[in-house]
């Protein structure tokens, strides 16, 4: 427990988190930025585990801008520091396809979401080689004060990855194409 709090520092920037994280990595490579030399093809999409809009109707994908952690055999580590393990996000509220839910007057519907952790971890398994999806090759982690645990979320491949880990291997994901119009 302890070294999780050491390593995932609320004091610090997700890039000073990585940079003493990747120390525990043989042969890895610390990308801090898209900008940083060799890196920029570190910086990709990542489809979610089924179709997921962007509030409008047109199927997304994530881009995380956050320091990478490449690692020897080519997988990629995504390091998402927070400033408190307890905090709130301004957010919307959203249909399960990740359609905006809206009020009588068509207006987005407002809404404050309470996050109990300190960092994020994404994981890409195979790196650059596709399918590059959450549920199929990615996955997400949340640091809490005592445990690692998979995200709660089934849009970045949470049902894959508890079948992994509890031995089953049944991965959960749907292919789709970003940028087209959610088809229901």
């Amino acid at each position: 427990m302890e070294i999780i709090l050491v390593l995932f520092d609320t004091t610090k920037s997700s890039i000073e988190v990585a940079q003493n994280f990747v120390k525990y990595f043989n042969g890895a490579k610390l990308c801090t930025s898209k900008t940083q030399k060799g890196c920029e093809k570190y910086y990709y999409q990542l489809k979610y585990a089924m179709p997921y809009t962007d509030g409008n109707g047109t199927n997304a994908g994530v881009n995380i801008n956050a320091p990478k952690i490449i690692l020897s055999d080519g997988a990629i580590l995504q390091i998402i520091q927070k400033t408190s393990c307890d905090f709130y996000e301004d957010s919307y509220e959203k249909e399960p396809n990740g359609d905006y839910k809206l009020d009588e007057d068509g207006n987005k519907i407002p809404v404050v979401l309470h996050r109990q952790y300190c960092a994020v971890i994404r994981l890409d398994t195979n790196g650059l080689k596709n399918p590059n999806q959450f549920g199929a090759d990615a996955y997400g982690l949340y640091v809490k004060p005592d445990a690692i645990v998979p995200e709660t979320w089934n849009a970045i491949g949470q049902e894959s990855l508890k079948s992994i880990l509890t031995g089953s291997g049944k991965l959960t994901y749907k292919n789709y194409s970003v940028g087209q119009k959610y088809d229901f």
